[in-house]
């Protein structure tokens, strides 16, 4: 979310619509365990109130090994 808020500039009804697409596509493979309305409004949120950034690909790499092996064979 940190991406479509601060860096695409996105608004708040877009980032929600993406966001909640995504996870309507996770919930069809796995039930979600969460109120995903209320954790993007909060991550919205939290994202205006830090200008939070998304991560870098060099600090993914070293902090998420295999997140960054799914990306990078993309």
């Amino acid at each position: 979310m940190p991406y479509l808020f601060n860096i695409k500039k996105l608004s708040d009804p877009e980032v929600i619509s993406i966001v909640q697409t995504w996870l309507d596509s996770c919930a069809a493979i796995r039930p979600l365990d969460f109120n995903s309305k209320y954790l993007i409004r909060q991550n919205i949120n939290n994202c205006k109130k830090h200008t939070y950034l998304p991560i870098g690909y060099n600090k993914l790499s070293s902090e998420n090994q295999g997140l960054f092996n799914i990306i990078s064979q993309k």
